[in-house]
């Protein structure tokens, strides 16, 4: 494995660091945020083995949004839910969009109601819940239509389509499909657990904020997980999970759009990689990101739930192992603009030394 840096070879008790600096003169500190990382990468079973760690590598963290690829696999693997899917004709979009949190934008929105009508489904069977579009252009559209947000604006509805796709394509009932002993959150769990190598029964437990269930695990089980999904291994699974992991791999990289949307950070990050890697953020300051011709994982948390700075220091270990094109906006040293656009300060990520 080539890499830009031998941070690869290294644990560090201290977190990485990523400070907001502000000033005409000089600049000083005025915050700071502690993130917990873990890389890891596979090791001759397929599973993760740790090659940098820092800060606390057994962190309990809840992973909420950033394993949305690990649970679209329990939908994608299912030969019924796939030709469902492929039935409303934008199988790629889909699973894109079941791996992202979108912003609401009009290509989102048809979407989601394109994968509903196909599985004979309305809106009202969202189970998500409402909010505003995350793109600005498309929330103030809404309030010029004088229209309320609906659950089809929801970032995770995606996601929730490729959930009821399951129940549908397995008989199952639709109702109630959010519920951690619904046939469709136990099978996402046992697809889960085969990430992780946990029994997510004896974890804490908990409830997204799109209503689905969501486990606190290690910060290293997290970062397995998505090694596991890299290497497009889990826990010795057959081959068909493999090639599903990587149509929903290939789908990400390929259709970044669906992922977040336009200006949506993870859909930048994605596009300046080339194809490289998959990164995914998550509620609370948690991102992943999956590399798979380098077979590496990788989980971080901003402990204060900063999620400019756990971004900031997902960018900084994507840089360091070289897999960053030149050009696009670094997150990891970043000027900050002001709203006439004046400089203002920056944002810096460290390594510790």
């Amino acid at each position: 494995m080539v890499t830009g840096s031998s941070f690869l070879l290294e644990s560090h008790v201290a977190p990485i660091e990523v400070r907001l600096l502000r000033g005409e003169k000089g600049e000083a500190v005025e915050s700071s945020h502690a993130c917990h990382a873990v890389v890891c990468k596979a090791d001759s079973k397929g599973q993760g083995e740790i090659l940098a760690s820092f800060g606390d590598r057994d962190l309990p963290v809840f992973p909420r949004s950033s394993i949305k690829m690990l649970q679209a696999v329990a939908f994608a693997e299912d030969d019924v839910a796939q030709s469902l899917l492929a039935s409303c004709g934008r199988e790629q979009d889909g699973f894109a969009l079941a791996c992202g949190s979108h912003a609401g934008e009009e290509g989102h929105v048809s979407l989601v109601r394109r994968w509903l009508d196909a599985l004979g489904l309305e809106e009202r069977h969202l189970a998500c819940g409402a909010h505003a579009p995350l793109d600005k252009g498309s929330a103030a559209e809404l309030v010029r239509q004088g229209e309320q947000p609906r659950a089809v604006h929801h970032m995770c509805s995606g996601k929730h389509c490729g959930m009821l796709t399951l129940a549908r394509a397995r008989g199952w009932e639709v109702e109630g499909y959010v519920e951690h002993d619904h046939p469709v959150q136990r099978r996402v769990r046992e697809v889960c657990e085969d990430f992780f190598a946990l029994d997510l029964t004896r974890v804490t437990r908990g409830r997204d904020g799109c209503s689905v269930p969501t486990f606190s695990v290690p910060l290293r089980a997290l970062a397995r997980g998505m090694t596991c999904f890299a290497m497009r291994e889990a826990s010795g699974k057959k081959n068909g999970r493999a090639m599903v992991m990587q149509k929903l791999f290939d789908a990400v990289i390929s259709r970044p759009f669906y992922v977040a949307g336009s200006r949506q950070a993870d859909t930048l990050m994605v596009e300046r990689g080339g194809g490289k890697f998959a990164v995914k953020s998550g509620a609370e300051g948690v991102y992943t990101a999956v590399v798979p011709d380098m077979a590496l994982g990788i989980a971080v948390k901003c402990w204060d739930g900063s999620g400019r700075a756990a971004r900031a220091a997902m960018t900084l270990l994507l840089k360091e192992a070289g897999l960053l094109r030149d050009g696009g906006r670094d997150y990891g040293d970043e000027v900050m603009k002001n709203f006439r656009g004046l400089r203002v300060g920056r944002i810096e990520a460290r390594l510790p030394t």
